[in-house]
């Protein structure tokens, strides 16, 4: 004999709690002030950041302008040298002194030939017997006009992680709500960051990850 179960009987109980739990979601939406998003969906940036020990610190005191290129990628197969110095004089011609890193076996080497292009002033902050090849590429050209700008190395190899992503939440805490993940191994101390727009700026866009 078989047995029949008459599920049909049971529906308005089951009604009933779905009513209820749509209920009190709802209730909780309206009290708790809607639904609590993540950086992904509000307005606010994005960016991606190293932390690396410096290793130089470099200015321009001559008139016109100069700036500093360390290629990398696509852009290191094609330029003219792995470290670049370009300086814009004031009628707008512009000049290049370049530098391979295979020609100097330590940062104090490298830095004692830049010291020779005229109006650069440089002073070692790191480990001047580190290899040029371990300086941290720029992904733009960096303005050296009239200010220091600091050159940096990347993390010894076997020295361990030198900023724990602790202590760099701890340090992106001020800025308000953010979402922070590292990138590739720990000992190149890569993050990328995602924070939150403080205001209501129209030209805040929603925060997006970086290409890759």
């Amino acid at each position: 004999m078989k047995r029949v179960i008459r599920f049909q009987r049971t529906r308005y109980w089951f009604y009933a709690f779905s009513a209820a739990m749509f209920i009190v979601g709802a209730l909780f939406y309206i009290f708790r002030g809607g639904f609590n998003l993540g950086v992904d969906f509000k307005a606010g940036m994005a960016m991606q950041f190293q932390v690396a020990p410096a290793s130089f610190a470099l200015q321009y005191t001559g008139s016109g302008k100069a700036e500093v290129t360390i290629p990398a990628g696509e852009q290191a197969l094609t330029a003219a040298g792995d470290f670049i110095i370009t300086t814009t004089a004031a009628d707008g011609s512009r000049k290049s002194v370049s530098f391979r890193f295979a020609d100097y076996v330590t940062v104090q080497a490298l830095a004692d030939a830049v010291d020779q292009v005229p109006d650069i002033a440089i002073e070692i902050k790191g480990l001047a017997d580190a290899a040029p090849s371990r300086l941290v590429p720029l992904t733009r050209p960096a303005d050296i006009t009239g200010r220091a700008f600091t050159i940096n190395i990347m993390p010894e190899p076997g020295a361990g992680v030198q900023a724990p992503m602790a202590d760099v939440r701890a340090t992106l805490a001020s800025l308000g709500q953010f979402d922070l993940q590292a990138v590739g191994r720990p000992a190149n101390q890569e993050f990328i960051a995602r924070l939150e727009a403080k205001s209501d700026d129209p030209a805040s866009r929603p925060a997006r990850k970086p290409p890759s």
